[in-house]
Parts: C-alpha cells; structure tokens; sequence
C-alpha cells in the first residue's frame, strides 16, 4: 500500500480489501464514510469490480465520489486518488439547508429532513412514501441510517417552525433528489398546494 496516503485512507483501502468481508458494508470515521459493494453475481459486466462511495468531510462540507473500480488494490488506490483531486474541486456546503441544490449528496440531509417535518407535522412518513411508491416492494428508507448520515455529514439547519416557506424549502430539495411523487404527497397532506 502506497505510505503516501493519510492514514484515514490507508483504514479505509484495508478496510475495502478485506477478503472475508460481505458483498455490501459501509464504515464510518471521524473524517470518512466508505460504503462498499462487491458486484452481484448477475452483472458480469462488474464481475470483479467494487462499488465504491465515500464522502469526506472537509473544511466547511463534505465531498463526495463514487465509482465502479477494479477489487484490487491498484483500483481502490487509484478510487482514493480521485478523491484526493475530487477535494480540491468540490465541496458540498454543511450544515444541510432546506432547499439546497442537488450535487449527489444531500440524499441522506433531505429524507432526513422529510421525516422531521412529519413528526412535527403530525403526519406519518412511511405512510406517504408508501402512497408515493406504491410499486416498490422494498421499505421506506431507513429514517434512523438517513439521520445518522446526515448527522456525520454536518447536519441540518433547521427552521424555527415548519411554516410554508420550510416545507416549500422541503419540497424543492425532495425533486432536487428526484422524489418527486413523495414531494407530490408531502405536499397533499400539508396543503401547501
């Protein structure tokens, strides 16, 4: 392994390459959050590739890279090389603000913030995300994970009531994060239409 590295990067590459480790797993630090995720064995085209996201936080936010990388040592140290040059060139601001633009981070900050805004609203999150989705088989996404995240990352600024202005802050950043029909929902049970 390359010394040049700092050592949060030097964990996370052994951490990456463990042998034994499961297909999918994430790692958080102080400074970095990995998540990684061994091809399936139904996409031969990754066959022998990982899935790699980090985001790192830095002076005044986070950033942020993903890749699809070859699982060997060359790929994922080449994965942090990017994130090095990423570093200099990108920073998604922290603390979260309602409304901010999308830039592939702010997933976590958003839901996050929808599901504090119907526990104050009174109104139930997995209810409307299931009304949203009907066809997802899956859960609703997992609230305790999404905070946890958003949390890491910096958190959120958080308004002083959720009057029309936050939940119109709310509704934009859940399009900017492509939930569209849960904005939709959101927006029905709060009558901010």
């Amino acid at each position: 392994m390359k010394t040049d590295f700092p050592t949060h990067y030097q964990d996370a590459i052994r951490f990456i390459l463990e042998p034994s480790a499961g297909r999918e797993r994430e790692r958080y630090t102080s400074d970095l959050y990995v998540y990684v995720h061994a091809a399936p064995a139904d996409r031969p085209r990754f066959a022998g590739q990982f899935y790699l996201e980090a985001f790192e936080r830095i002076a005044g936010g986070v950033t942020f890279l993903n890749a699809w990388v070859p699982a060997t040592p060359a790929g994922v140290e080449r994965f942090f090389r990017w994130l090095t040059e990423r570093k200099k060139e990108f920073v998604s601001p922290r603390p979260y603000r309602l409304g901010q633009a999308c830039d592939g981070t702010i997933g976590s900050a958003v839901l996050h913030a929808y599901y504090v805004a119907c526990s104050a609203l009174g109104l139930d999150a997995d209810r409307l995300y299931k009304r949203a989705y009907p066809e997802r088989t899956d859960n609703p996404p997992d609230w305790h994970g999404c905070q946890h995240h958003a949390e890491w990352q910096g958190g959120v600024v958080w308004p002083d009531c959720w009057d029309a202005a936050a939940i119109d802050g709310l509704a934009e950043s859940l399009t900017a994060i492509n939930y569209h029909s849960l904005r939709s929902e959101f927006e029905d049970a709060t009558g901010a239409r």
